[in-house]
């Protein structure tokens, strides 16, 4: 997952939240598959403020149209105009788990600090509203870096009207 700095042409700007699904051969312990850039499978979110800091708990977004793998690792122009991205924060996503109008994401940024996020839609597909956990036991930001367990499911206990039944029917 990465958060990139978008600057467009007109000097407004905003931040693009792009995550990438863990792939199910990593869990299962086999080589991970080399990722084609040109392939659009980057879930994405526009949001107006960064959203990987300590004050983020709750966050609105804008949910925008898969990007491209290489916005993983590019900085740069983007053709047509529409400005240029910079990263400014990269992490790990542990689990995604994706209803209709719902999502949670769990993983952490690169200090390392595990949370989950879950999203809802906000009367329609484009408009969500976010809250990020308290912080959640074990790492998982870096390389190599340990899960130390855990699930969504476990992970939102407790959390009432974005609780687990909510997002994951019930489990």
């Amino acid at each position: 997952m990465v958060l990139l700095v978008h600057e467009l042409d007109d000097g407004t700007r905003h931040f693009d939240w792009l995550i990438q699904r863990p792939q199910a051969s990593a869990a299962a312990g086999a080589p991970i598959v080399p990722l084609d850039p040109e392939a659009r499978e980057l879930l994405s979110f526009r949001v107006a403020e960064r959203m990987d800091g300590a004050r983020a708990s709750k966050f609105a977004a804008t949910r925008m149209d898969n990007h491209r793998n290489l916005y993983l690792t590019y900085s740069g122009p983007i053709a047509g105009g529409r400005g240029s991205v910079r990263q400014v924060a990269r992490g790990t996503v542990l689990e995604v788990q994706e209803l209709e109008g719902a999502i949670a994401i769990r993983g952490a940024f690169l200090r390392g600090e595990r949370y989950l996020w879950a999203g809802m839609a906000q009367g329609g597909q484009s408009e969500w509203a976010f809250q990020r956990s308290r912080r959640l036991g074990g790492t998982g930001g870096g390389s190599g870096s340990a899960d130390n367990g855990g699930s969504i499911a476990t992970d939102m206990t407790g959390w009432g009207t974005y609780g687990a039944a909510a997002f994951l029917g019930g489990v």
